[in-house]
């Protein structure tokens, strides 16, 4: 997977410049560039901003995934994961690019459903973390980081565990979201809300355990 992700992150990330470059003439001066839970437009930007925005965020994220494992302290531990991390971000800039595109197309008048785009994606991405989790050794760059799970590999290691049937739980409510109409979004972000408080909890509790 490593290999492959050190191709693909590249690619996509250019393929994204590219066809943003392509189309840029033909979007509004505004764009629409924020959806709300409904389903609805809520925010614009500035074609300039709008249009390049996921395109640099991309570039950014994707060097991070270049720099980051060679200056982590923990060198050791994110190359024993750099599978899992190669497969994530993978995903996660798939995840962008899809965006990108849905953007594209919608400031050109095709007008998608935002709710029937964005569960679908974010469910197997989360599905995919989920089964990962649990096989991530601690490190600084990736993962449940806490101030409790860096300080402990045993809270690092249930923590994760538990992390990854809770992602996996949130997948399948963000999936039901395709059949929840204007309430869809609410299906993904609610149950990962949830998901982050509760893993914040535990390792607290499980580090005082100690």
């Amino acid at each position: 997977m490593k290999k492959f992700a050190y191709i693909f992150i590249p690619t996509i990330t250019v393929l994204t410049f590219v066809v943003t470059i392509y189309f840029y003439n033909q979007l509004p001066r505004e764009i629409a560039s924020h959806w709300n839970t409904m389903g609805e437009v809520d925010g614009y930007a500035d074609k300039m901003i709008g249009a390049f925005i996921a395109p640099i965020v991309m570039l950014v994220v994707g060097l991070l995934y270049f720099i980051i494992p060679k200056i982590d302290p923990k060198k050791n531990n994110i190359e024993a994961s750099i599978s899992q991390l190669s497969g994530v971000m993978t995903l996660l800039m798939l995840f962008f690019f899809a965006m990108q595109i849905f953007i594209i197309a919608w400031n050109l008048d095709y007008h998608l459903n935002i709710n029937y785009f964005i569960p679908p994606f974010i469910s197997f991405l989360f599905f995919y973390i989920g089964i990962q989790l649990p096989k991530i050794k601690k490190n600084y760059m990736f993962g449940i980081r806490t101030p409790w799970t860096l300080e402990s590999n045993t809270v690092w290691e249930k923590t994760h565990q538990l992390g990854g049937k809770l992602f996996i739980i949130s997948s399948i409510f963000g999936l039901l979201g395709i059949w929840a109409g204007k309430f869809a979004i609410a299906f993904v972000i609610v149950p990962i809300l949830l998901t982050v408080v509760i893993l914040f909890a535990y390792s607290y509790l499980e580090y005082k355990k100690k």
